[in-house]
């Protein structure tokens, strides 16, 4: 218990492994990675995903990070929010695996 501090959580703790994360290391002496969440911000157009890819590397932005969804087999259709179906939702806005490789091309 020593080493949390007084909200809980773990403070002073040092990572001695390097992590590889894509073309970075995350590791206790390097810069911050600042990752932009673009999510399903492009609502499943391709040229507005690019179009915020640009505007996060603009930002200074490191990394963006983009939400993959099957809707066919995460929910069912039953599963209602404020703007509709979530299933239709999840249907007309993500974008297919070849699209991300796409899309990890372009970045």
């Amino acid at each position: 218990m020593e080493n949390l501090n007084k909200r809980g959580n773990m403070s002073e703790t040092k990572n001695p492994q390097p992590l590889p994360f894509g073309a970075f290391t995350l590791s206790d002496e390097s810069p911050v990675l600042i990752i932009a969440e673009i999510a399903d911000g492009h609502m499943g157009d391709m040229d507005k995903a690019k179009r915020l890819i640009d505007a996060a590397k603009a930002s200074g932005a490191d990394v963006v990070k983009f939400q993959l969804h099957f809707p066919e087999i995460e929910m069912g259709p039953e599963i209602k929010i404020w703007a509709g179906s979530l299933n239709d939702i999840f249907r007309k806005t993500s974008l297919s695996p070849a699209q991300h490789q796409e899309l990890m091309s372009y970045c």
